[in-house]
């Protein structure tokens, strides 16, 4: 056992985020508050009146069951696509090397350091619990009385 106490570590200044173009209207076919195609980011393309995604949502966990089960759960309900990976590793589809972790917490992706952590909507969100709350008002399948919430 050590005698070293815990020091916390200096947060890093976020980026401010982009904000959305609001030019167009409803006849013209473009979603209005959702970045136009050409737009900076590049994430969202506005089609007719559907959103084409080029951002493909991960969830990265270990290769097993445990707090990432329920998201999983949540996901195959919503039949949301994503694929499990784990971001800066191109071969790797889940958490199995230290070098993982070390350049999750380095690139700043896991808040309070946990995991399964999902990238959706250009959210990175740690906290199970939350992931599925946030699925299921995404989806429109959470409870409108404090019953029938998760």
């Amino acid at each position: 056992m050590t005698d070293r106490a815990w020091t916390p570590q200096p947060l890093e200044e976020l980026p401010e985020p982009k904000k959305p173009d609001l030019t167009g209207d409803a006849t013209s076919g473009q979603i209005i508050g959702r970045p136009q195609p050409g737009s900076e980011d590049g994430t969202q393309a506005a089609v007719g009146n559907k959103r084409k995604r080029t951002e493909t949502t991960t969830l990265t966990y270990w290769n097993g069951r445990g707090l990432c089960e329920s998201i999983r759960f949540m996901l195959a309900f919503t039949s949301e696509d994503y694929e499990e990976s784990v971001p800066g590793f191109d071969v790797a589809a889940h958490l199995a090397e230290p070098e993982h972790m070390q350049h999750l917490r380095g690139a700043g992706m896991l808040l309070w350091n946990q995991v399964p952590l999902l990238c959706i909507d250009g959210l990175q969100l740690v906290q199970s619990k939350a992931t599925v709350r946030y699925l299921a008002e995404k989806h429109n399948v959470r409870g409108s009385t404090p019953a029938g919430e998760p």
